[in-house]
């Protein structure tokens, strides 16, 4: 029904695709046809999140996970997001891998690869403000708060999201190499509201 509104169109007229994976070939990613607006979706622990935006756009909410799974998974993201984890507190570190796999998917879904291109490939960071400098893209942290899972016995939940919107022009983009986070220059300036996304949350 959102996307319904931002094309002015009724839901069952809106032209529906899937665009080619830019890493592995093949639909993939669900988009409209021709691109009016780009849109991202995500649900993780019985919340969801949307995002809409003039260019390409990634979202994505994760329910903070257990330490063993972060002990397991750590080593497959970016080596300077597995040396960061290992400097956090122990209470601390499963929220800084949420933030940080939060981010990362988000990114990787803006840029229409998901997993395909690899957790180890970019640097998207586990500190509280997002500070990776990735060229082209805009990266923030969507307040989606904690909440409860169940019936009568409701389990508290903490949650962590992202955003990823693609900066300006996107005509030609392909996804590049590897990225630390350390560059300062886009590859495309932000014109008008092009670089805003419009983050939606539900429960």
């Amino acid at each position: 029904m959102l996307l319904s509104r931002y094309l002015d169109t009724e839901p069952q007229d809106i032209p529906l695709i899937r665009l080619d994976c830019p890493v592995r070939g093949g639909p993939h990613a669900p988009a409209v046809k021709g691109q009016p607006v780009h849109f991202s979706v995500s649900h993780s622990a019985g919340l969801g999140l949307l995002g809409f935006a003039a260019t390409p756009v990634g979202v994505d909410v994760e329910e903070v996970p257990r330490p063993g799974t972060v002990e397991e998974i750590a080593a497959m993201l970016h080596p300077r997001e597995t040396a960061e984890l290992a400097g956090y507190e122990d209470a601390d570190r499963p929220h800084a891998f949420a933030r940080a796999w939060a981010r990362k998917e988000a990114y990787l879904k803006g840029l229409g690869t998901g997993l395909a291109r690899g957790l180890s490939t970019d640097y998207l960071g586990t500190a509280q403000v997002p500070g990776a400098d990735l060229p082209g893209w805009r990266i923030g942290d969507a307040d989606v708060g904690d909440h409860h899972r169940g019936g009568r016995r409701r389990t508290p939940l903490t949650t962590k999201g992202a955003t990823a919107v693609r900066r300006g022009s996107t005509q030609g983009h392909r996804p590049g190499g590897p990225t630390d986070g350390t560059s300062s220059t886009d590859s495309a300036p932000s014109t008008g509201t092009a670089g805003n996304t419009s983050p939606h949350l539900f429960r």
